[in-house]
């Protein structure tokens, strides 16, 4: 069973793309706290959206606001530097809205008030 969830922080915007066959994905990264430390030690995921999602998220969500995942795990090996390193990826299959709506984290620990788009 290949099954990830996770709920985090986006790092930065989304960035929308198109692939040569014209299908859309968006690309973005999310923060996950790890639980049980004392430092704010977190796990950056690289996320890929395709299709409806892609474009739902590109629009909806930008960098600090709090994101749930549910998707699967894609691994990939590459040569770098003569070296075989293994890459992974988490593919967005759901996403669903976390946090507070009305509000953007600051990922320096802050909160700052920002306008919402209707979903």
């Amino acid at each position: 069973m290949n099954k990830i969830q996770i709920m985090g922080y986006l790092t930065k915007d989304p960035i929308l793309k198109t692939a040569e066959n014209g299908n859309q994905f968006c690309v973005f990264t999310v923060a996950v706290k790890r639980r049980f430390t004392k430092d704010n030690d977190a796990d950056f995921f690289p996320c890929i959206a395709f299709g409806k999602n892609s474009g739902q998220i590109a629009r909806n969500f930008g960098k600090g606001r709090m994101i749930g995942i549910s998707g699967t795990i894609k691994t990939e090996l590459i040569n770098y530097d003569n070296q075989r390193r293994f890459c992974f990826s988490l593919l967005v299959e759901e996403w669903h809205i976390a946090g507070d709506l009305r509000r953007k984290v600051d990922l320096n620990g802050g909160y700052r008030k920002e306008d919402i788009e209707d979903l």
